[in-house]
């Protein structure tokens, strides 16, 4: 255990995560940082480990050769929103992180096999659904107010 400062004082935490890509158990020097506008205070780990998001960059940095040739353009809408890529980039948030390309490349996880070019706020929106079809038709369902929980009220 190490002592950190946190918003409600100073806090013993594990110097150790477990990465979610290959499920061991690493000190956080093996631990990849995380970006400093996503993190709290600039600081703060993935929960990924060095190595595992270095071989992700690799087989990603691989696919985008590959598949340059398909990118889309600027004036071109992405295929799940149809936004056109300016007016994605008008909405993206502002600060030294900013991606001027709106496009990202979209890929199985599992197979590391290329699906498509896709906008950055929806390729966000997958990854919180885990690649998960299931998890994304019961959203729909939800969304369309066709699933709903029902809510236990303490008397």
């Amino acid at each position: 255990m190490m002592k950190v400062m946190t918003l409600w004082g100073e806090e013993e935490v594990n110097e150790t995560r477990i990465c979610i890509h290959c499920g061991e158990e690493k000190h956080i020097s093996e631990i990849e940082m995380d970006r400093p506008h996503t993190a709290p205070r600039g600081k703060g780990y993935r929960n990924e480990c060095k190595s595992c998001r270095r071989q992700i960059n690799r087989d990603i940095n691989k696919l985008k050769k590959q598949y340059q040739s398909l990118r889309p353009h600027i004036t071109d809408e992405c295929i799940i929103c149809q936004r056109k890529g300016e007016d994605i980039q008008k909405t993206a948030s502002q600060g030294a992180h900013k991606k001027k390309d709106p496009w990202v490349l979209d890929h199985c996880h599992e197979s590391n096999e290329f699906r498509g070019w896709i906008c950055n706020h929806c390729n966000n929106g997958l990854s919180g659904f885990k690649d998960s079809v299931e998890t994304m038709e019961r959203a729909i369902l939800y969304k369309k107010g066709l699933l709903r929980r029902r809510i236990h009220r303490i008397p």
